[in-house]
């Protein structure tokens, strides 16, 4: 899923299934393990642990090339732009972001009620700068070390692997079906994708896909229920002091895995107290309380709500505040009306 919501064209889709096809073809996990057990059965007595793991890394990594090859003359022999194999592999290396980079707006998760200091999602711009670039190029360095030991080739071998293969004839075909069908197959992707960030616990780029898609969906059942499960989650987590790992705030290596705009949640996680989520999740459930296919969920969530609750609802009562303004009708004579009011 992750995948196809990340790619651009089919073509890319194809050379990963043309990988796949290789992979199969030439029975690489049969092949592999063949030498490798030979290998072991030869060598263990008498080499290095460091040649030993080497050379099983070495023959894991070549088999990766030869699948990269092999996906790569499919397609162009299927008549796609072969270089768009290029633009997959650098997919791959950002696939960890969110399918687009969008601004999160401050006042999305305001209702007539509450309005959420706009504060909350603010992100000092320079040390935001100064974090992202750093988070970059770590992860640059990481993937690009020319590792012995790793069984996987990193993406700039791969990539230049590719690069050899100037003999065949470029083209500028990245369609050879109906592209429309391409976009609705990876819309549906990302919707999809959704219910799988809710099913690992992975919260806040939930959130924020969530919120891309209402831009173009903005009626969408589903994607409402996405985003109240997706708050109720961050309102759980607030309550159990949940660590930056527990969440995906960090990657494998601890450093930052949100990077761009997305940050801007993870900055509103931080400056909600556990009341506030509360209250915006408590909020959002009841929006969906009339939903037909929520029903069973929502008496059991909004319990657990309750229940875990170690302040009282009535610590947010306030005293309303009217503002009118006078305004002449139509026969002339002056009526009262009320003004846009915000609490």
């Amino acid at each position: 899923m992750a995948l196809l919501s990340n790619i651009g064209s089919e073509a890319q889709l194809a050379f990963a299934l043309a990988r796949e096809v290789a992979a199969i073809e030439q029975e690489n996990d049969v092949n592999l393990w063949k030498e490798n057990d030979a290998y072991i059965k030869n060598s263990f007595t008498f080499t290095s642990a460091e040649e030993f793991f080497k050379t099983l890394n070495v023959n894991a990594q070549s088999k990766t090339f030869n699948q990269d090859t092999e996906g790569l003359y499919m397609i162009s022999d299927a008549g796609y732009n072969y270089e768009e194999a290029d633009y997959y592999l650098l997919q791959k290396r950002y696939s960890h972001h969110p399918f687009d980079n969008q601004t999160f707006d401050k006042s999305f998760f305001n209702r007539d009620k509450f309005t959420i200091p706009a504060e909350y999602f603010k992100v000092d711009k320079e040390i935001s700068d100064e974090s992202n670039s750093d988070s970059e190029l770590k992860y640059t360095i990481s993937s690009v070390s020319d590792d012995d030991y790793e069984p996987m080739p990193n993406l700039d071998d791969r990539r230049n692997e590719l690069t050899n293969y100037d003999t065949i004839e470029a083209n500028n075909v990245t369609f050879l079906l109906d592209e429309a069908k391409f976009k609705y197959m990876q819309t549906k992707a990302r919707f999809e994708n959704q219910f799988l960030h809710l099913t690992n616990k992975n919260f806040i780029a939930g959130i924020y896909e969530t919120y891309m898609l209402m831009d173009d969906y903005p009626n969408n059942v589903y994607l409402k229920v996405c985003l109240a499960m997706g708050i109720y989650g961050l309102s759980k987590f607030k309550l159990n002091n949940s660590s930056a790992e527990t969440m995906y705030f960090n990657d494998e290596d601890g450093d930052p895995a949100l990077v761009g705009s997305i940050t801007a949640l993870s900055m509103f996680y931080d400056e909600c107290s556990e009341k506030e989520l509360n209250i915006i999740a408590t909020k959002l459930m009841l929006e969906q309380k009339d939903r037909a296919k929520f029903k069973p969920y929502i008496t059991d969530l909004m319990k657990d709500l309750i229940m875990d609750l170690e302040f009282d609802y009535t610590d947010f009562a306030v005293n309303a505040t009217v503002n009118i303004d006078t305004i002449k009708g139509q026969d002339g004579k002056d009526s009262l009306v009320l003004l846009d009011n915000k609490f």
